[in-house]
């Protein structure tokens, strides 16, 4: 074929790629608006068709995507952000409790609120505004009518003025801006600073290649595992853990003492705010993966980074262990009580289970716009990276192979993703679990997906012209296209033409990647499909306003006036028993974060039911005769009390839809209504 013709081919496939991606964004864009206005969902839908294509062909013609001015460059995205603080923007899945309180389907500015985000919109954020309410306190005492340590609540914490605040800086806006503004603040901190910090580090292990390195901020920030998860700290781990790194390479290269100090400061806050995050199933992987990044670079770098440098370096994380030897000194308490839960502090992971989803994140392209409902679970739980696995290790040990050049990095992420697969597939004895930290380590799909992706990303950015034989690249994107669809169908069972089409997506994915074809094609159509997998997750919402316009919660703060005073038990399914948090008033069936047994002796003083109760849980409360305790999941219980036993409990109001005449009714509004509980009250 003469040259001419075969660059009119080239062209043509680059256009195509590209428009078919673009086309898949534009679907996702009006299906993820479909609850806005027809014409404001089809508006969407051309938005972002036009912008992903025509930043696609101008980055494949060699042009650049951003204006090479310094102040547009800057200017642009910090305009956005005061922008983004100032109308109180926040990606909070918050619209949910209009779904879930009214039976209607609310949108938001972008998007609509994610139901299956539950940790975040019915847990997290009604403990928030409790908080708020009482001003950010060292100790709540709004949920679950109790005192509360908020270090530790969920994952993260909550702020409050407390020491911990010193490693949650995405908790600082709440403090001096306001809780909206601050809600704000710590999604564009999360969101921003991920992609900041992923590309700052990808500079590195990509050897300066910045379109590669643009296409790892994309792939991680806009990765299915961050982006389900985006509620709950993750981006902080991947944020801290990679600060660590950087800064342990800046300290290396520093010419003199203050530097390296400096730099070791930074890198001990950056070590004791992923500490503070307290979530081992997360910490332990990304720890021990950081770990050995230092060790590398250390032994690399022996030469001019001598012993003394290395004390250097390392000598202000004495000052922050001591800080959380004293964090954590005021929270032994609650360490305590989670420790001897039976859940989580008797759970035991070893490993066996996570067999499915070991390798390709390529099935989660569907989840934006198709929630799973096969037998692995939710979104949540079966997001991962868009690793776009095995490619990255076919390609790694092709390169070997081919040039005998074992890289350093290269092996480390493989024997963490060896290890990692190992376990998911092989049961390890419980003791072996406890000893080697394993038992905490029940989410192998965060690591394996990471350590696939960065070695991906690494083998792209070491590739000198090795490239597969067409066959076996062909051959090799079928098998590994085959085996997606294959898990798809186990994981998710979708529909026979959806698995085709994204099993055909796949593959030209895979011949694309493993070819070496065209490197440009190859960064535009990752940077796509993680806009496809991720772009459409988290909805755009102002404020707050969601839920405190909500009839039940103005109902409920109207009627209690004296709400410092006041002790609301909810009658009835979680997460319903979260309002009086978004109320501000204290509520005895709220979440309970942390397990607590010695709050429920009053009603079972011999500890009959304490297996039950005896954990982190949601709880759905009903009223009954007889008081008995029911397991409906390991984090949600259902607790049957008597009248009697929530006034021996401390609560003085009950919230409920039914009716009981022996009860002085305080307020109703047609639905929901507030009865008095007092000791004075004879139950019938």
């Amino acid at each position: 074929m003469a040259p001419e013709k075969r660059r009119g081919m080239h062209s043509i496939l680059q256009r195509t790629a590209v428009f078919f991606l673009s086309v898949w964004i534009a679907a996702y864009a009006f299906l993820f608006n479909r609850r806005q206005a027809l014409p404001i969902a089809l508006i969407c839908a051309l938005v972002c068709f036009m912008t992903a294509f025509l930043s696609g062909l101008r980055f494949l013609s060699g042009k650049w995507i951003i204006p090479r001015s310094r102040g547009v460059r800057w200017g642009v995205p910090v305009v956005l952000s005061l922008l983004w603080i100032l109308l109180k923007l926040n990606n909070s899945s918050i619209g949910a409790w209009q779904e879930v309180l009214t039976d209607q389907r609310a949108a938001a500015l972008w998007g609509y609120g994610r139901v299956v985000r539950g940790d975040e919109w019915a847990v997290w954020t009604p403990m928030l505004i409790s908080q708020a309410a009482q001003g950010y306190p060292g100790m709540n005492t709004a949920i679950t009518a109790a005192g509360v340590d908020p270090t530790l609540v969920a994952i993260g914490g909550l702020p409050a003025r407390n020491p911990a605040l010193v490693f949650k800086p995405c908790y600082w806006g709440f403090l001096l801006l306001g809780t909206e503004m601050g809600f704000s603040l710590m999604t564009l901190m999360r969101f921003a600073g991920l992609a900041a910090v992923s590309w700052l580090c990808a500079m590195e292990y990509t050897r300066k290649n910045k379109a590669l390195s643009v296409a790892a901020a994309f792939l991680i920030t806009l990765s299915p595992y961050v982006q389900w998860w985006f509620s709950q700290s993750i981006c902080e781990v991947l944020i801290f853990s990679q600060g660590i790194i950087l800064s342990w390479m800046k300290a290396m290269k520093a010419e003199n003492k203050r530097g390296r100090m400096a730099f070791g400061a930074l890198s001990a806050w950056c070590f004791g705010c992923l500490v503070m995050i307290a979530y081992p199933a997360w910490l332990i992987p990304v720890a021990e993966l950081t770990a050995a990044a230092i060790i590398l670079m250390i032994v690399r770098n022996r030469k001019t980074f001598r012993v003394s440098s290395f004390l250097q370096t390392l000598a202000p994380l004495t000052i922050v262990l001591v800080l959380l030897f004293l964090i954590f000194r005021g929270s032994w308490d609650t360490l305590m009580r989670i420790r001897d839960s039976v859940y989580p502090g008797q759970r035991i992971y070893t490993g066996g289970d996570r067999p499915a989803g070991l390798f390709t994140g390529l099935y989660s392209l569907i989840f934006p716009a198709k929630m799973p409902d096969g037998a692995g679970g939710n979104a949540s739980e079966l997001a991962n990276f868009l690793s776009f696995a095995p490619a990255g290790i076919i390609l790694t040990v092709y390169r070997w192979m081919r040039t005998k050049n074992r890289d350093p990095w290269s092996v480390i992420l493989l024997g963490f993703i060896a290890f990692f697969c190992l376990i998911s597939v092989i049961q390890v004895p419980a003791w072996l679990a406890k000893a080697t930290l394993l038992s905490q380590c029940s989410r192998p799909a965060l690591i394996t997906g990471l350590c696939n992706l960065l070695l991906l990303l690494r083998a792209l950015a070491l590739q000198d012209g090795e490239k597969l034989p067409v066959r076996t690249g062909a051959l090799t994107a079928l098998g590994c296209s085959i085996g997606m669809a294959v898990l798809m169908h186990v994981m998710i069972r979708p529909a026979v033409y959806i698995t085709a089409a994204v099993a055909a997506v796949t593959f030209c994915v895979y011949m694309v990647l493993l070819s070496g074809y065209d490197r440009k094609l190859t960064i535009v159509m990752m940077c796509l499909t993680a806009v496809i997998a991720g772009g459409f997750v988290n909805p755009v919402e102002k404020g707050l306003s969601a839920v405190e316009d909500l009839q039940v919660v103005s109902f409920v703060r109207a009627s209690q006036p004296d709400s410092v005073e006041t002790v609301m038990a909810v009658e009835g399914e979680w997460p319903v028993s979260e309002v009086p948090l978004l109320s501000g008033i204290k509520c005895l069936n709220s979440t309970q974060p942390f397990a607590n047994p010695e709050r429920w002796k009053p009603v079972d003083p011999e500890g009959k039911w304490k297996d039950i109760y005896n954990r982190l849980c949601h709880i759905t409360l009903k009223t009954g005769e007889e008081t008995r305790f029911r397991l409906i999941a390991d984090d949600h219980i259902e607790a049957t009390l008597t009248l009697e036993d929530l006034n021996r409990m401390g609560a003085n109001v009950l919230l409920t839809h039914r009716e009981y005449p022996e009860l002085t009714l305080l307020s109703s509004d047609g639905s929901w209504k507030l009865y008095q509980l007092a000791p004075e009250t004879v139950y019938q």
